[in-house]
């Protein structure tokens, strides 16, 4: 190989690398352990009829300050600017794979993710429904959201941004409870294509022997109950209001008690 080529394979290993680490964190997300994540992926409601001739309709949704932290997790995935971009972990699959050959369940199944997050990239093509505002005599006030426009403005005027533009800002004229339902189905779609391809990339890695730093499997990705104790060498504590110099160890300081010894 040239060296350009060995180059690419470089950098497509590491792209594969940083994927699987935030792939491991995703999975390793309460919602999808349980596979709870999975009842969101479409989205689902129950309408009601009720004892006074009227209609109410409820949206089946997770816990929002549970799903938030999942959205959080696996939101990189969908972001150009990130190293895990889905898009970016393809091309690198594809890099590592050469001319080999996948079998045809494992062609399939990269077929498929590609394809279910195009889906999720084009707000257009790849919606489950549309909401429009009417007004009194059911003349539309303006053009129409997909699902997934929907969806994605609950992560960036709601969730981690305040100040939307576009169609985003459109969203905002609609309840939160509807961007929030969009939401829930859009990042449960892109966590399960998520899980999916790292499933793929681990299966890929071993029978290629693509020889991915494998600390990418070990590295730690979530907090346990006992990473809340560690132990420690020394401990030296310093009068009230002691400034501590760039670069000086405590223990070289006038005034320092070791209280571990």
């Amino acid at each position: 190989m040239t060296d350009s080529v060995l180059n690419e394979v470089d950098n497509a290993k590491d792209v594969l690398r940083r994927f699987v680490i935030r792939a491991r964190r995703i999975e390793a997300h309460s919602l999808v352990k349980s596979n709870d994540v999975l009842k969101y992926v479409q989205p689902r409601f129950q309408i009601k009829y009720t004892e006074s001739n009227a209609f109410k309709i409820k949206y089946l949704m997770p816990e929002e300050e549970i799903f938030e932290s999942l959205a959080a997790r696996v939101r990189p995935c969908i972001l150009k600017t990130e190293p895990v971009h889905l898009d970016k972990v393809f091309q690198a699959i594809e890099i590592c794979m050469s001319s080999r050959q996948m079998k045809v369940n494992e062609q399939q199944c990269l077929d498929d993710c590609r394809h279910r997050f195009n889906d999720l990239c084009n707000k257009h093509s790849g919606m489950s429904y549309s909401v429009q505002k009417f007004d009194a005599v059911n003349s539309a006030l303006e053009d129409s959201l997909t699902d997934l426009q929907l969806g994605e403005a609950w992560l960036y005027a709601d969730l981690v941004h305040s100040n939307p533009h576009g169609y985003k800002a459109k969203a905002t004229e609609f309840p939160y409870r509807d961007r929030y339902y969009a939401g829930t189905s859009f990042f449960s779609s892109l966590t399960v294509v998520v899980i999916d391809t790292y499933k793929l990339v681990t299966a890929l890695n071993k029978q290629f022997q693509w020889n991915v730093d494998e600390s990418a499997w070990r590295e730690q990705v979530t907090i346990a109950e006992k990473d809340s104790e560690f132990a420690v060498d020394g401990m030296w504590v310093l009068p009230v209001g002691t400034e501590v110099p760039e670069g000086t160890s405590p223990a070289d300081m006038s005034g320092a008690v070791n209280i571990s010894s």
